[in-house]
């Protein structure tokens, strides 16, 4: 964008004042104008951010109040075995 602006003010290097200072205002509004895109971008972040985080101590507050706090229940598992049949009929 700031190529196309700069192209539209003439072709060539800039040989006097009046050119150059033409230029340098073109750059500035632009870094200005992206300046202020930037900073809209920051403080919608910044909101979002703490929404997720309010969010994250809710959630967190009712895994602490609910079922956190309650002990584990142990868990007893079966696990097949391959016994050969001689050691069945020993047993």
């Amino acid at each position: 964008k700031l190529a196309a602006l700069l192209g539209s003010m003439g072709t060539g290097s800039a040989t006097n004042r009046v050119d150059l200072i033409a230029r340098t205002i073109v750059v500035l509004e632009h870094l200005r104008s992206l300046n202020g895109k930037r900073r809209d971008e920051v403080v919608e972040l910044k909101k979002k951010l703490e929404e997720t985080q309010t969010a994250l101590r809710e959630a967190s507050k009712k895994d602490m109040s609910g079922d956190a706090l309650k002990p584990q229940e142990k868990v007893m598992m079966m696990v097949p075995m391959m016994v050969s049949p001689d050691h069945l009929q020993g047993g």
